[in-house]
């Protein structure tokens, strides 16, 4: 019998686990993070909650107590917020945005 490398094994795992979305708050796999933030809740529809991560050592610190990112359930509800917000009429993190089309098409790929 072939032995497969640990590599393989590794990914297959990760691959594996990170096919149970619902898991992501409560697995101690995903719980390890250096960065500033750290997950504290994720559901199947990709709503996520982030918390400031109290071990993260880089110079700049989260300033909000949680921070909140809500999933589109269209496909073209992202289009449609972008161009009727702030943001899609003047600039996003310094990118102006005149490319957008005026109408959403009937299907966004």
């Amino acid at each position: 019998m072939r032995r497969r490398p640990a590599h393989e094994a590794v990914y297959k795992f990760l691959d594996s686990q990170s096919r149970s979305v619902a898991t992501y708050d409560t697995n101690p796999l995903w719980s390890v993070a250096s960065g500033p933030w750290r997950l504290k809740s994720m559901d199947t529809a990709g709503n996520v909650q982030m918390v400031p991560n109290p071990e993260y050592g880089g110079p700049v610190k989260p300033t909000l107590k949680v921070f909140r990112e809500l999933a589109f359930t269209q496909a073209n509800d992202e289009l449609k917020q972008t161009q009727s917000s702030f943001y899609g009429r003047q600039h996003l993190r310094g990118f102006r945005l005149p490319f957008l089309p005026k109408k959403p098409s009937k299907t966004l790929h």
